[in-house]
This record gives structure tokens, sequence and C-alpha cells, in this order.
């Protein structure tokens, strides 16, 4: 198609509050068709059922993010999928500024959020989504919303957890 795809990755953290745990905003120049999202936790034995969230949250929002880093590899990351893919338009940023990508908030804000798709899955597991036909979200250049993946409760097995997101520039 010609779209550059991208991915950003958390790196092992810690849930333990109600957490946005990717939160992208786009630009002014490109929209973001979210290809994938993915929650998992490594090491553990005891199974629990913890709930997702996919959706756009507005104006107020999570606070406390930490910034991504691009395209080194060092988690939280945001590289590109592919050797020849152009620089992305989003980059790392602390408080969901326009063109900014930010992971694990310390608090989630008071802006309004509006869920897209929610499941509560085994931690044993883990949590996939891929959109089916007609099932696409992008998010609009210019969009004054960000797309945020989140757990909306804290977990009882708190530690490493491990989101990703997957998304083309269009």
């Amino acid at each position: 198609m010609g779209y550059n795809t991208y991915a950003i990755t958390t790196g092992l953290q810690t849930l333990s509050a109600a957490t946005t745990l990717v939160c992208i905003r786009p630009n002014t120049t490109a929209s973001l068709r979210i290809l994938r999202c993915e929650v998992s936790q490594k090491g553990t034995t005891t199974e629990e059922m913890i709930r997702f969230q996919i959706g756009w949250k507005a104006s107020a929002y999570a606070t406390g993010l930490t910034s991504v880093n691009v395209g080194s590899g060092t988690a939280p990351s945001l590289n590109a999928y592919g050797s020849t893919a152009m620089t992305s338009t989003i980059t790392g940023g602390t408080s969901a500024a326009a063109g900014t990508a930010g992971t694990w908030s310390t608090s989630e804000g008071a802006g309004t959020f509006q869920a897209l798709h929610e499941a509560n899955v085994s931690n044993k597991i883990g949590y996939l989504w891929t959109p089916g036909p007609g099932e696409e979200i992008v998010a609009r250049a210019g969009s004054s919303l960000a797309f945020v993946l989140r757990a909306p409760a804290t977990a009882t097995n708190t530690g490493s957890w491990e989101a990703v997101v997957v998304w083309e520039e269009v």
C-alpha cells in the first residue's frame, strides 16, 4: 500500500492502578490507522481476569506519561517496520500534545474517555485486538482526541506487563 508502519512497545512495567498503557495523539499532517493492540504479562502462574479498553481520550489527557524513545529500541520504544520506512510523524511526549506518544501514565486525567472496544481477559492468555473489515480505528490528523490503550482498574498480579500498539501513517 505504500504506507509506513510503526509500533510502540512499552517494555515490562508494573500495573498497580488504573493506567493508560499507550497514548498516541496524531499531529496535523498524518492520520493513524490502528492495526493491532496487545497486552501480556510475563512470569506469573496465578490466573486473574483483567479488563482492557481501547478508545478516545478528550482534553484532560492522562498525565505523567513516559515519553517513547524514537528509533532507539530502548523501551518504551517507537520503531518503524522495514529498513526503508520513513521517520514517524509521532515523537515522544509526556502530556499527549499533538504529534506525541507516551506510555504508562501516573494519572488518568479528568478528560472524557470513549471506549471503542473492551475485553475481560486472562492475564495468562493476554489481550489481542486486531480490527476486522469495517472496524478500523483511524485517529485523524489534527484531531484533539488521543488514541489510548488502557487498563481501567488495577491488577492483583501487578508485575511484568507489556503493551504494544501498531499503526500505519496514512
